[in-house]
C-alpha cells in the first residue's frame, strides 16, 4: 500500500473524481479528510469507512481561505498530520453556456473555484489564495514534495 499511514486532504469529494480519489487513496492506506460544500461529502466518508478505511468529512468552500485552513486544522487534529493535498474541487455552474451567453457572474464563480481558488501548500500545510497557480502546478508541487509517486509508470 503506497499511502499507508499518510493523511490526505482531498477537495471536491462529494462526487466524481474527488470521490474516486478518496476511495482509491483509502485503498492505498491513506486516512482521508474529505472536503466539499455538498452534503453528499459525508456519504464519501462513509463509503471509505465501509471499505475499512479512516475518513472524516468537512464542509469547506475552496474559495474561502478560512474554510480551507479549517480543513487543514481538522487533518492535524484528527490524524496528527497532513501529508498529501489533492486540490481537486471544480464546478459546473448553471448558466455556463457558450462563450457568448455565459454571464460574467458565472465566469467569475468558475474562476474563483477552478482558477483562483485557495490552494493547500504541501510544504507547509497552509492555505493560500493564488491566482498565479493553476491546479496543475499545485499537483506538480505536491508530487515534487512527496515520497509517493503515483504516476502510471510506477504502478504494478
Amino acid at each position: 500500500m503506497r499511502l499507508q499511514g499518510r493523511v490526505a486532504l482531498i477537495t471536491g469529494t462529494a462526487s466524481g473524481i474527488g470521490r474516486a480519489a478518496a476511495l482509491r487513496f483509502a485503498a492505498e492506506g491513506a486516512r482521508i479528510v474529505a472536503a466539499d460544500i455538498a452534503e453528499a461529502n459525508a456519504e464519501t466518508a462513509e463509503l471509505v469507512k465501509g471499505l475499512g478505511g479512516e475518513a472524516i468529512a468537512v464542509h469547506a468552500d475552496v474559495t474561502n481561505e478560512t474554510d480551507v485552513a479549517g480543513a487543514v486544522e481538522v487533518a492535524e487534529a484528527e490524524f496528527g498530520r497532513l501529508d498529501v493535498a489533492f486540490n481537486n474541487a471544480g464546478i459546473m455552474c448553471d448558466g455556463d453556456g457558450d462563450a457568448m451567453s455565459t454571464t460574467e457572474a458565472v465566469i467569475d464563480r468558475l474562476h474563483r473555484v477552478q482558477g483562483g481558488r485557495t490552494l493547500i501548500d504541501p510544504r507547509t500545510g497552509r492555505a493560500s489564495r493564488s491566482r498565479e497557480h493553476s491546479c496543475e502546478r499545485a499537483f506538480a508541487r505536491t508530487a515534487a514534495n512527496r515520497t509517493v509517486d503515483a504516476s502510471p509508470r510506477h504502478r504494478q
